[in-house]
């Protein structure tokens, strides 16, 4: 292995074991030094994660069940196979904290998710892919681990300190115009001043991460509320509008004259809300319904195919999220 493996340039090497899963690089870390020195070094990581980042790998569905006595989330990670002929394999990932059934996905970034852990007041940030986990130290204000207070949180990506961050918004600040803003690398929180007023900002929609930023929705829900979504790093937002879904994207990031409509799908009985795209041989869509149960579907172009169906009619469920998710190497 070691022979062989020496007569690859280090560039070619890297390009390939780049295009594999984070499974199979964490099992070929044993195969050599030389691998997994390459494997575990930061332009590696980022290299791996850049070249999946416009075609997620997974759709993680969340399924939140209440009772009198507990709350308990439920996370599945689906296969993402574009091919209308298969389905995909599904998976149940467990959650690092065992003890504590109040954990709840908050947000996601590249390959990273934000867990709000309720019964310790505290945030947790955690690498399905490799297990690891690293809990947010308190920020100055402790009311901010009041979770009742927060408004909006998020996990975005800072790509010139190359760190992910947190972003919370709360209800009971002492200065409305503060968010707080925790750094990863380096394990801190700061107060950032912004143009708006928040406190009585309405943030009703799941966030959406677009080049690492945070974005939501703040006007109130109804049926066919639009939703945000990222393709390939622009800014998306999709509706359900008289049997119809339209696509519009934002061509040009920050410019509201920009906006355009890629597509519509038509002859749809029910509402459906698009999660993510992804590039295959044709432009895929991954959308989600809900109807009496939680359902997604896969788009080929225009031509509807695979059908995934998570049976959620029971009165328990009350609330199911979707999001497009990227393996990552990234270590905490």
């Amino acid at each position: 292995m070691t022979d062989h493996q020496s007569q690859l340039p280090e560039e070619i090497c890297m390009e390939i074991l780049e295009r594999l899963p984070v499974k199979s690089l964490i099992r070929f870390k044993t195969a050599c030094k030389s691998w997994k020195s390459l494997i575990n070094s930061p332009d590696f990581v980022e290299r791996h994660i850049d070249g999946s980042a416009t075609n997620p790998s997974k759709l993680g569905i969340v399924l939140e069940k209440y009772s009198e006595t507990k709350h308990k989330c439920s996370l599945f990670f689906h296969e993402l196979n574009f091919n209308p002929y298969y389905l995909g394999e599904t998976t149940i990932i467990e959650q690092p904290i065992t003890r504590c059934k109040e954990v709840k996905p908050l947000s996601w970034c590249r390959g990273l998710l934000l867990l709000g852990v309720k019964c310790r007041h505290t945030f947790l940030l955690w690498n399905p892919s490799t297990r690891e986990c690293k809990e947010a130290r308190d920020p100055t204000y402790h009311c901010y681990f009041n979770h009742e207070a927060i408004s909006a949180s998020a996990l975005g990506y800072d790509f010139t300190f190359k760190s992910h961050k947190i972003v919370l918004i709360s209800k009971i600040d002492r200065n409305p115009n503060d968010i707080s803003v925790y750094n990863l690398k380096t394990n801190s929180w700061t107060s950032v001043r912004v143009d708006k007023d928040h406190k009585h900002a309405s943030f009703k929609s799941s966030t959406t991460v677009v080049n690492g930023a945070p974005h939501w929705l703040t006007f109130g829900y109804d049926y066919g509320a639009p939703r945000l979504f990222d393709m390939e790093g622009r800014l998306c937002i999709g509706y359900y509008r008289c049997g119809k879904l339209e696509i519009w994207v934002m061509m040009k990031y920050g410019v509201k004259e920009s906006w355009t409509r890629q597509m519509i799908f038509g002859d749809i009985s029910i509402p459906w809300y698009p999660i993510c795209f992804a590039k295959d041989i044709d432009v895929s869509l991954v959308a989600e319904g809900k109807y009496m149960c939680c359902r997604y579907v896969i788009y080929n172009g225009k031509e509807r195919g695979t059908e995934l169906k998570f049976l959620a009619a029971d009165s328990d469920i009350e609330s199911e999220n979707a999001f497009a998710f990227v393996e990552s190497l990234i270590s905490l």
